[in-house]
């Protein structure tokens, strides 16, 4: 099958695409370079463009059966600095993005959400079936894209939305500001105080990108639904730096600053739908996932979430 996958030479994306092309598919990426590398894609046809261009869209979907649009603003932070270009991107350059989909035929879309549309939540598990609460520009433009597929569902579009929960992994990013997995590393490696924002209480649910990108390839061919892709374990910041210095047999400090616009106490998922129809599990715990990243260049880099 030939998929198109948008954001394919970042983080999640450039994962995604190596687990496409090790299970048989042809693989077109659609990728601004923004942050990006052209080299992550390995073999993959590359087109250089932003998601929001029409007619570049279109020509991207030659002959593609099946898309994984992945690109998108995956900052919180950055969300409030510009909010305007984070709906530009997530909301309007997904709807660019289904309704060239539903013109040209294209039999199958996996959509990237993520966990932060539930907002503080209500429960301690988050359900696909909470209703959504967004806290800052970036989960509005989410609950904005989600909505968007709902119609083109609607229209016979056939859609799956994954929300992803904390996504870290192997060095495939450079820019540290990506995820608190990320932030902590690049501190660590230099030597300095990791950067603790708020109590350090938060809890979190971290994923591996391997255990991600498997996702990404099982709702291509499962049942369309709207999926967490977590692991179901709270892990808080404070403990998560911990985890790192003991992963790596050094001692750790901690550089405690203000709470970032938009952060929530709470944020792990419930993901018995996940299993359920997809069979699809998590096979990397947080610590297994921490070590499987020593190897490479002694490091790891985070990505959204």
């Amino acid at each position: 099958m030939r998929v198109l996958v948008t954001g394919g030479a970042g983080f999640v994306g450039s994962v995604t695409v190596a687990a496409l092309r090790e299970s048989g598919h042809d693989v077109v990426v659609l990728d601004d370079l923004s942050t990006g590398r052209a080299d992550r894609v390995g073999d993959a046809t590359l087109v250089v463009g932003d998601v929001r261009d029409k007619e570049l869209v279109r020509q991207s979907m030659t002959d593609v059966q099946a898309i994984v649009h992945l690109a998108g603003r995956s900052s919180v932070w950055e969300s409030f600095l510009d909010p305007l270009l984070c709906h530009s991107v997530n909301t309007w350059g997904t709807e660019v993005l289904l309704d060239a989909a539903l013109r040209l035929g294209v039999q199958r879309v996996v959509l990237a959400s993520s966990a932060a549309v539930y907002g503080v939540g209500g429960r301690l598990l988050s359900h696909e079936d909470d209703a959504p609460d967004p806290r800052s520009p970036y989960a509005a433009s989410k609950v904005g894209m989600e909505a968007t597929a709902r119609v083109y569902g609607l229209q016979g579009l056939r859609v799956s939305v994954l929300r992803y929960f904390n996504v870290y992994g192997q060095p495939r990013v450079d820019d540290p500001s990506g995820g608190v997995v990320a932030r902590f590393l690049s501190a660590f490696e230099r030597g300095e105080a990791m950067p603790l924002e708020g109590t350090g209480l938060q809890g979190r649910d971290f994923v591996h990108v391997r255990d991600v990108a498997r996702a990404n390839v099982l709702a291509l061919d499962g049942p369309m639904d709207t999926y967490n892709v977590g692991t179901g374990r709270l892990t808080t910041i404070s403990d998560l730096g911990l985890l790192i210095g003991a992963v790596s047999g050094r001692p750790v400090r901690f550089d405690t600053l203000p709470s970032r616009a938009g952060d929530v106490d709470r944020s792990v998922a419930d993901i018995s739908k996940i299993e359920r129809r997809l069979g699809w599990s998590p096979r990397l715990s947080l610590e297994e996932g921490l070590r499987a990243g020593q190897g490479r260049a002694q490091s790891l880099v985070a990505g959204v979430g």
